[in-house]
């Protein structure tokens, strides 16, 4: 289910946490805690299951564009697990493989998304305030897909 407000974001550091933006895509509303990609321009646009797009990372807050946007998004990536809603397809078998984007707040496995964009490596499945997930370091990646 893509967000519609802020989402709190859960997430352990593991050292250095590295900080990018890039020029968002046109008419773009990024929350807080949402996962962020680049399209096939380059632009930062909304976490989604879309040929041509590849994980950036987390976005650091509520964001959004124009059109013919100039604007930048910032997001956070590696060295930083972040904490993501499970859409009930991964289990206790994918942790350790990479976890792939559903849209911008649910992940799955690759047999049931279109064109496996990953986000990172799952490290740990759990249940948190009551919301199924996985923990996930962020552009860390494994050489197997969930």
């Amino acid at each position: 289910m893509a967000l519609s407000a802020e989402k709190k974001r859960y997430q352990r550091d593991l050292g250095v946490k590295r900080l990018g933006s890039g020029t968002g895509a046109d008419s773009q509303t990024v929350y807080g805690g949402a996962i962020v990609c680049h399209n096939g321009a380059g632009k930062i646009a909304v976490g989604a299951d879309t040929s041509g797009f590849y994980a950036a990372g987390v976005a650091s807050k509520d964001q959004s564009t124009g059109s013919s946007n100039t604007d930048a998004i910032g997001y956070e990536w590696g060295q930083v697990e972040w904490f993501a809603m499970n859409g009930t397809d991964l289990v206790a078998a994918d942790i350790g493989k990479n976890a792939v984007i559903k849209d911008d707040g649910v992940l799955t496995e690759a047999s049931v998304a279109s064109n496996d964009v990953v986000l990172g490596q799952i490290t740990e499945l759990e249940t948190l305030a009551g919301v199924s997930g996985a923990w996930v370091a962020v552009g860390i990646f494994a050489l197997a897909t969930a």
